[in-house]
C-alpha cells in the first residue's frame, strides 16, 4: 500500500518541520507545491528522502483559485501511482492511532474520507523537537474542518472539491463509499454555500461524537498568538485580486492583530467538548 501527501506552501520553514516529521512516518512520497518560498522551506524539504518540490508563480500573491487548481492536478498526478493521497495544507494533520491498519481495511472500498475536524489551539508555539500533537494536544471540534482531504484517487470517476476544499460537489462520481464522522442521514451534501443551516446545526449538535472518532483532522492554525498574527499580516499583504473578487481571505483581514488572535485562541480553548489527545 502506497500513501502520498501533497501540500501547498509559501515560506513554511517552521510548520514544515512538524509536517515532515509526521507524514514521513507513513507516506511513501511527499510532494510540495511551492509558491516561490524565499525562506528555508526548500532546504528543510530536501533534508528528507522521498520528497518533491513543484514550483508555481502567482506574482507574489496569495491565490486560492490557483491552490485549488493545483490540488485537482494532484489527483490526476497520483491516479494509478498510489493507493491513497492526502491533499491539503501544511497545517493540516491526518491523525489516527493506527492509520496504516485503518487504511488497509478500507482499501478498494472507500473513495473519500471525512475525518473529525478540530481547530487545535495554544497561546504558546509548540516545541520544534516534538511531534506537534505531542506538544499541543487541545482543540475544539469544528465540522468545517471535517474536510475530505484523504482520498483513494483510483476510485474517483469525476471529482471536484467545493467551498475551498471543505466539501465536494454532488455531481461527483465514485466507485467506492464515503467515510464520514457523522451519519449520512445527518451530514450536509454538496457545495458548502448550498447547505441548509438546519443540517449544519445538527452537525454542531453532534460535536460530542467528534472526540470518539479515531480518524481526525487536526488543524494547527491557531498556535502561538504571535505566530498567527505574523502569518495573517503577511497573507493580507499578499491577497490576490481573485481572492478579493471571490471574498477569499476576509478572515485574515479580521484577525490581523495580536489582540484579535489572542482572543480567538481564548475562545477556542473555552469551548465545550475540547479534544485532549
Amino acid at each position: 500500500m502506497k500513501i502520498w501527501s501533497y501540500a501547498t506552501i509559501w515560506n513554511e520553514e517552521v510548520m514544515l518541520q512538524f509536517y515532515l516529521r509526521h507524514y514521513s512516518q507513513f507516506c511513501d512520497k511527499m510532494i510540495f507545491f511551492d509558491n516561490e518560498s524565499d525562506d528555508r522551506s526548500r532546504e528543510i524539504i530536501n533534508s528528507y528522502p522521498n520528497t518533491e518540490i513543484i514550483s508555481y508563480d502567482t506574482g507574489g500573491k496569495f491565490d486560492d483559485g490557483v491552490h485549488m487548481d493545483l490540488k485537482h492536478q494532484a489527483i490526476k498526478d497520483c491516479v494509478g501511482r498510489c493507493d491513497y493521497a492526502i491533499i491539503g495544507d501544511c497545517d493540516e494533520f491526518i491523525y489516527h492511532p493506527n492509520l496504516i491498519q485503518f487504511l488497509e481495511e478500507h482499501l478498494g472500498k472507500t473513495a473519500v474520507f471525512y475525518p473529525a475536524g478540530f481547530d487545535m489551539a495554544s497561546h504558546e508555539f509548540p516545541d520544534l523537537d516534538l511531534q506537534i500533537y505531542d506538544s499541543i494536544k487541545t482543540g475544539a471540534p469544528n465540522p468545517w474542518y471535517s474536510k475530505p482531504i484523504l482520498i483513494n484517487p483510483n476510485l474517483l470517476e469525476e471529482f471536484e472539491w467545493a467551498g475551498g476544499q471543505h466539501e465536494v460537489y454532488l455531481s461527483n462520481k465514485y466507485n467506492g463509499d464515503i467515510y464520514h464522522v457523522v451519519p449520512d442521514s445527518v451530514r450536509p451534501n454538496g457545495e458548502y454555500k448550498g447547505h441548509r443551516w438546519g443540517n449544519w446545526k445538527i452537525m454542531h449538535d453532534l460535536l460530542h461524537i467528534f472526540k470518539k472518532e479515531p480518524l481526525k483532522l487536526l488543524h494547527y492554525k491557531f498556535i502561538g498568538s504571535e505566530h498567527v498574527t505574523q502569518r495573517h499580516q503577511m497573507y493580507v499583504k499578499r491577497n490576490s485580486q481573485y481572492n478579493i473578487e471571490h471574498n477569499k481571505g476576509e478572515h485574515y483581514i479580521n484577525t490581523d492583530t495580536y489582540e484579535k488572535n489572542y482572543q480567538e485562541i481564548d475562545n477556542l480553548l473555552s469551548k465545550s467538548d475540547l479534544l485532549d489527545i
